[in-house]
């Protein structure tokens, strides 16, 4: 018998089986940089809008209009975080402002969950 040259349809089959294996890793990899960036962006979004109420605070100062305010940052977390909640606990000139979002309670650090004081002077 002639010796031919080329692949047998087994070592084709072991070859694409090995290159599906390895694109399947690829694909758990960019789940998983979806999923943290999400949580990253969502951070993000929390930590800007701590500061927006904070420099709120400090631009009222010991003037009226702090429960309006605190009803229009409520609103804005609604719409830019999944199941937010945000708290203004405290009166002037210390405050504490509570943010968390996708979780029920902030009682531990996590990565739904942010807390601040701010000194109003």
């Amino acid at each position: 018998m002639p010796k031919t040259s080329g692949y047998t349809l087994l070592e084709v089959m072991i070859s694409m089986f090995l290159l599906s294996i390895a694109m399947l890793g690829m694909d758990v990899m960019a789940v998983q940089s979806l999923h943290e960036n999400r949580k990253i962006y969502y951070l993000s979004v929390a930590i800007n809008e701590i500061e927006a109420m904070s420099e709120r605070l400090q631009a009222l100062g010991n003037a009226d209009g702090l429960t309006e305010q605190i009803t229009r940052w409520k609103q804005e977390i609604n719409n830019l975080l999944p199941q937010s909640q945000g708290q203004v606990t405290g009166s002037f000139p210390d405050y504490e402002i509570t943010l968390f979002w996708n979780q029920s309670t902030c009682q531990k650090i996590t990565n739904g969950c942010l807390k601040t004081s701010v000194h109003v002077v």
